[in-house]
């Protein structure tokens, strides 16, 4: 895992225990073991542009930072159904979260993370770089204001600039 992200989880365990009101706007759990991802059959974590997913799995199987979400794999199976409504995706795709209402996605062939707009019509997808340029730019970086239309009123944008410094 990237260290500057690893820096992050940290401080937000620290943040979690000292605060608990900060679970109201972000929240990391613990992670899931190699093992225990094997187990899971949504996904092939051993192929080689998931490491870096499968890498944030460990330190982190649920979170949600302000108003992204990163849903726990065990789970996964149950939102799968947005990649089945969006017209010409393939099983290269694996949903992992969402971005307010919209559905985040994985290819699980490229390691690009895109987000998915406007769902189920006139929809259209932003790409957000790799899934560890996604997390260091968009949930721990000065880009999750890109994503989010109301980060004057938005908490966990607030601890971004305030508590991690961003």
């Amino acid at each position: 895992m990237n260290p500057q992200v690893k820096k992050y989880f940290n401080l937000m365990r620290k943040s979690q225990i000292e605060n608990p009101e900060t679970i109201v706007y972000g929240y990391i759990s613990d992670g899931l073991t190699i093992e225990e991802q094997s187990q899971l059959d949504v996904i092939d974590f051993t192929l080689p542009f998931v490491k870096s997913y499968s890498e944030y799995l460990q330190e982190s199987a649920e979170s949600f930072f302000g108003s992204i979400v990163l849903f726990n794999p065990i789970d996964l199976h149950n939102f799968q159904y947005y990649i089945r409504e969006l017209p010409g995706l393939s099983g290269d795709w694996i949903c992992i979260g969402k971005v307010i209402d919209n559905s985040l996605l994985l290819n699980i062939n490229t390691g690009q993370v895109h987000l998915f707009v406007g769902y189920p019509s006139q929809c259209y997808d932003k790409e957000l770089g790799s899934f560890e340029e996604f997390i260091l730019n968009y949930v721990f970086g000065e880009k999750y204001s890109s994503l989010i239309p109301w980060t004057d009123e938005d908490d966990w944008y607030f601890f971004l600039k305030n508590i991690l410094l961003i």
